[in-house]
């Protein structure tokens, strides 16, 4: 996404996939959510989505832990 010549397409990939892992393949999704949002994270300006992508991201992630423990 380019919004006034920036380049967001790292935290938005890393918000779009954590809240998808939300939904669907928290497991899948959760860690690859994680690591997109990290690499938006670089960006110097309007980290927004990259903190939200990361705290939900980590949440699936321990969603998935849960319920894996629950399956086990």
């Amino acid at each position: 996404i380019d919004i006034k010549g920036r380049k967001y397409n790292m935290s938005v990939a890393g918000f779009v996939l954590s809240l998808v892992g939300v939904l669907v393949l928290p497991i899948v999704t959760g860690p690859l959510g994680v690591i997109f949002s990290c690499l938006g994270l670089k960006s110097k300006k309007k980290k927004g989505l990259a903190i939200a992508g990361l705290i939900i991201g980590i949440i699936d992630i321990v969603y998935a832990v849960i319920q894996l423990g629950k399956v086990a």
